[in-house]
């Protein structure tokens, strides 16, 4: 059986490699879907705008894909820098604030 292209959700790569050298030699495939069984319950513990629990390993794999193109979206991808940019510059501000304060 030839191996299914998995190039779509090179984005989630960090995440499929952790989980796959934690398991070793545990389990059988070499990509994360390869080891995830038809009848899987994945559960997710935080809110990703996912339902908290999956049901089987083609509904995981819809999931992954919704993620990626959200991640690899380039918009998304500028405003969560923005973001972050925004949130660093008002910690400083603050820290500095807190310093001139003391000082």
């Amino acid at each position: 059986m030839p191996t299914p292209d998995y190039a779509a959700y090179k984005a989630a790569d960090p995440y499929f490699n952790l989980v796959r050298r934690a398991l070793g030699d545990l389990v059988e495939g070499d990509h994360f879907f390869d080891i995830i069984a038809e009848d899987t319950i994945y559960e997710v513990l935080y809110d990703l705008g996912w339902p908290r629990v999956i049901r089987g390993r083609a509904d995981l794999i819809k999931a992954f894909k919704g993620y990626v193109g959200i991640i690899c979206n380039p918009q998304i991808n500028w405003l969560s820098t923005q973001r972050m940019q925004a949130a660093s510059l008002s910690s400083s501000m603050k820290y500095m604030g807190q310093s001139s304060q003391q000082g």
